[in-house]
């Protein structure tokens, strides 16, 4: 196939109310995707009525985690095509970018909702839980259940829940944001977040250094 767009395109019904009417065609959402595969593509309204976009990482795991790219995203957007004000990066991101309901997929071809009982707090009304089908890359598939909004399902630092060595040098550099940093702010510490790489704990319990600390 040629390069292209992913677009989310609204249509009206007809008259007899039974075909599309091309000429009521009306985008809702258009994200550049240059390369032909890891497109993504799965939409689903959720519970709360809102419509859930998945978008490839269009074979480049870099726009994965970042806030500058909708690639390799669940995207949140109301049905009219407008951005959710209370999407989780509303005022981090910018744009169309405010869209991002949760990153760091790499190529999400399916998603199914669950109905309730969706993030705790209820200021993001009630999505659901998502369920997400990652194509994996050399060894894993990956199905994210996603109860929160804001979350990073971990591509490209991770398949599934094993470190993905070729991105060794992105764990170094990527905030892991469920991991906050306790000493930001303080003195001339100014990271936020430990990275993935360098974890407060590793899986044996062990404790490391603080990177402000160095």
């Amino acid at each position: 196939g040629s390069t292209g767009n992913t677009r989310v395109v609204e249509y009206r019904r007809s008259r007899r109310g039974t075909r599309a009417d091309p000429r009521s065609a009306r985008v809702l959402l258009k994200a550049a995707q240059p390369a032909t595969n890891h497109n993504g593509g799965a939409i689903h309204f959720g519970p709360d009525g809102r419509l859930y976009v998945a978008t490839g990482e269009n074979n480049n795991g870099d726009n994965a985690p970042s806030l500058s790219s909708r690639l390799g995203k669940i995207l949140r957007i109301n049905a009219d095509g407008s951005i959710p004000s209370d999407n989780p990066f509303f005022t981090q991101a910018s744009g169309a970018n405010r869209s991002i309901w949760a990153l760091g997929l790499r190529n999400p071809y399916r998603i199914g909702v669950l109905p309730g009982p969706g993030p705790p707090d209820t200021a993001f009304g009630d999505p659901g839980v998502l369920y997400i089908g990652d194509v994996g890359w050399n060894d894993r598939e990956e199905l994210d259940v996603l109860h929160e909004p804001g979350a990073n399902l971990g591509w490209p630092v991770f398949e599934g829940l094993f470190q993905e060595p070729s991105y060794a040098a992105a764990a170094a550099e990527v905030m892991n944001l469920d991991a906050p940093n306790p000493l930001f702010a303080q003195g001339a510490c100014a990271r936020p977040f430990f990275t993935f790489a360098l974890k407060p704990r590793d899986r044996n319990g062990q404790q490391h250094g603080n990177c402000c600390e160095q």
